[in-house]
Parts: structure tokens; sequence; C-alpha cells
């Protein structure tokens, strides 16, 4: 049986989508090595890195935010930690607060070019793919809906 600190962060995990934000983060990187000449900057790859999977993070929250209702009627998405009560939006709210700006502040910290990027593309994904999933059928080539699609 888990022990509630081991739920909650296993909860947190699923909220956030942990490991496709390491995998995003981890693109990040990747892109930095490939157009760095010379030696990397590890400072500057970390802060990347954790920026990335900060603000990563902070828009899988605000997806599931938005998508909770949804959630609720598919069996792949029904025990996720909003669509199965587990977790209030409130408390989703501030994770996706929470996560955001140290995640922006430490791309700020970078060419800030960065970190206005990633808002931009937290914006761009909460608040305008989300939404508009469920009324195109272009969503399906970003990955299989058929519950939801139109």
């Amino acid at each position: 049986m888990f022990h509630p600190i081991r739920l909650k962060m296993k909860d947190l995990a699923l909220l956030t989508k942990f490991r496709v934000d390491v995998v995003v983060a981890m693109t990040g990187v990747f892109g930095y090595l490939f157009g760095k000449e010379g030696q990397p900057n590890w400072y500057r790859m970390t802060l990347l890195f954790f920026g990335g999977l900060l603000v990563t993070a902070s828009a899988h929250v605000i997806n599931q935010i938005i998508e909770r209702h949804r959630d609720r009627k598919m069996s792949r998405t029904a025990s996720r930690p909003l669509a199965s009560g587990k977790m209030t939006v409130a408390a989703a709210a501030v994770y996706a607060l929470v996560f955001s700006l140290p995640g922006l502040l430490m791309l700020y910290a970078l060419p800030p070019l960065s970190a206005f990027v990633s808002a931009v593309s937290l914006i761009i994904y909460g608040f305008l793919y989300t939404p508009m999933k469920i009324l195109t059928r272009l969503s399906i080539y970003m990955g299989p809906c058929p519950e939801l699609c139109p």
C-alpha cells in the first residue's frame, strides 16, 4: 500500500505528465548542445532543463484543468487527479502558477527570449490548443482521441 506522500507524488506526476515533461525539457537541452559551439555552459544547460521542465509541467496542469470534465468520460484519462476528484481545481491552479513562475524566471536568466518563447508556448498549448482540439479533427494528428473528436 502507498504512503500518503507517495500517493500525492504519484498524483502530481500524473497531473504534470512528468515523463513527457522530462522528454520535452531534454529536447531543449539537446537543441542547445547541437547549436552550441565549444564547451557547453553547464549552469545555463541546467537552467534550460529545469526551467523547461517547470513550464512544460505548468502547461500540462492547465490542460488537465480545462479537460477535467471530458477526462472523466474516457477510461484512459478517468483516473487523472482532477478527473477522479483526488485533487481540486484550486490546488491544480496553484501548482500551475508555482511551476510556471520559477520556470520562466530560470529561462529569463538565459537570453530573455527563451522565457518569452516559453510563455507564448504555454499560452498556446494551455489556452488555445487544449480548448480547440474538441472543435477540429486536426487534433487527431497530435494523438488519438476517438471519444472526443467530432
